[in-house]
């Protein structure tokens, strides 16, 4: 169960491999292969497989269990294709050859953490990568071993956020602000159990407000996102261009993001905000503890935080998914979409570990391995 928590997959002990992203798939291969202990962990294209977005949030996670001592092993090796992803993550990069297979040359990247890929130094290690294997013959010149030895001298220099590594700094380093005005703040150390959300949001037929739907992400793709939002405004149109994202599949993102508060809109722009900050250099539990009391006082997540109440009310604290469905989802939806906004919620409510689901009866269950502080 600790590498569970470790590795981001409480809130999913019950669910089946069908019910698992790619990214949560992945997720279970780094549970099994660290559950051994291994003094050497190794991986052959661990994030290949994966969106782009999903990739940048694993590879951060990963990175920051490393740094943090968080995992046994100690020593990984990773075999990839992916030049910027090798000089992101690794200590030393040894390039390969061809007929026969043999090492060419190893490469000390001696780059501070979390790395920042626009710096002109790490461009500079990623152009000399290149070329080694882009020219046969190339030898690694003294110039070369100049370039590799500024790493051992460089000063830490903030990354933006949009360089995917800035989440892999510790929270030794990056303490959260504390900002009690903020309104989800006040959910930090007290149960919302006060709140009859059931009341609060009963169906009214003479009202104008609509029940608000869920975007249909996961909230490791919201993560990985916050890897291409710097600090200043980026506009939305040249962010989907990078990501190869069209706007029915990024703006899902974009409202999920500044739905739990991550980021800012403004006019087309976006901005990661300083809650966005504080999540994006804190630990797994840290984030889900951050996504659990956004869900619960967000208005447009009032499906998750009705589910969460009601099953808090029941006296097994358990439900069977038919009552959601009556009681609110095909009030305000179709069947089809009733089932798609049930399925959105569950895998919220599962990473921000407030409730889990069972698919063989149909049944949801309180989490009770994680509840929030009283």
């Amino acid at each position: 169960m600790s590498t569970i928590d470790i590795i981001g997959l409480d809130g999913y002990e019950n669910a089946y491999p069908r019910e698992l992203s790619g990214g949560m798939r992945q997720r279970v291969g780094f549970a099994r292969a660290l559950a051994v202990e291994p003094e050497i962990l190794c991986m052959d294209e661990p994030f290949s497989a994966l969106d782009v977005l999903t990739a940048e949030n694993l590879r951060s996670e990963l990175l920051r269990l490393w740094q943090a001592g968080d995992v046994p092993t100690t020593a990984v090796l990773i075999v990839t294709h992916g030049i910027e992803e090798a000089v992101s993550l690794a200590d030393r990069v040894v390039i390969l050859g061809g007929d026969p297979g043999h090492v060419r040359t190893t490469l000390p990247i001696n780059l501070p953490h979390p790395r920042n890929r626009k710096s002109a130094l790490f461009q500079q290690i990623t152009d000399l990568v290149y070329t080694i294997l882009s020219e046969k013959d190339y030898e690694v010149s003294p110039d070369d071993i100049a370039v590799l030895n500024q790493g051992m001298y460089a000063t830490f220099q903030p990354a933006p956020a949009s360089d995917s590594f800035q989440q892999a700094a510790s929270l030794s380093q990056r303490k959260p602000k504390s900002s009690r005005s903020e309104p989800f703040e006040a959910f930090e150390t007290a149960r919302p159990t006060n709140l009859d959300i059931s009341e609060e949001w009963a169906p009214n037929q003479d009202s104008p407000l609509r029940y608000p739907q869920l975007p249909a992400v996961r909230i490791g793709s919201v993560t990985g996102l916050l890897s291409f939002i710097a600090e200043d405004d980026v506009d939305l149109y040249v962010l989907g261009q990078r990501l190869q994202l069209d706007v029915d599949d990024l703006y899902p993102l974009i409202e999920a993001a500044n739905i739990l508060g991550l980021i800012e809109l403004n006019e087309g722009d976006a901005r990661i905000s300083a809650k966005g900050q504080r999540f994006v250099g804190a630990s797994i539990d840290e984030r889900k503890h951050m996504i659990r009391i956004a869900a619960l006082s967000a208005p447009e997540a009032r499906l998750v935080a009705q589910i969460y109440r009601l099953l808090s009310q029941a006296a097994k604290q358990e439900l069977p998914e038919d009552l959601i469905f009556d009681t609110i989802l095909l009030k305000h939806f179709s069947p089809l979409k009733a089932r798609k906004q049930l399925d959105i919620a569950i895998e919220w409510g599962r990473y921000a570990e407030l409730f889990g689901y069972e698919a063989p009866t149909g049944t949801l269950f309180l989490d009770r391995g994680d509840e929030p502080a009283e």
